[in-house]
């Protein structure tokens, strides 16, 4: 049972290495570079946006919440 338990660890370890690997370049593409002069022009997300109208107020640490929105 050991020896099993063992080489089903070693044959996982050694074939989950290659699964997950990517070919992907760490530079930019000739396609991407020709997109690169127009994405640079865009500035729709560098405005900072308008304070609220209201004076906010912080929550506090235990208080009980409707809804979290969080964004990446």
């Amino acid at each position: 049972m050991k020896k099993t338990t063992t080489l089903f660890f070693l044959l996982l370890s050694l074939l989950s290495g290659t699964a997950f690997s990517q070919n992907l370049p760490h530079w930019l593409t000739e396609e991407e570079r020709l997109q690169l002069p127009n994405y640079l022009l865009r500035n729709d997300g560098i405005r900072g946006t308008d304070p609220p109208s209201f004076v906010p107020r912080a929550s506090a640490e235990w208080e009980e919440i409707q809804g979290l929105t969080i964004t990446w």
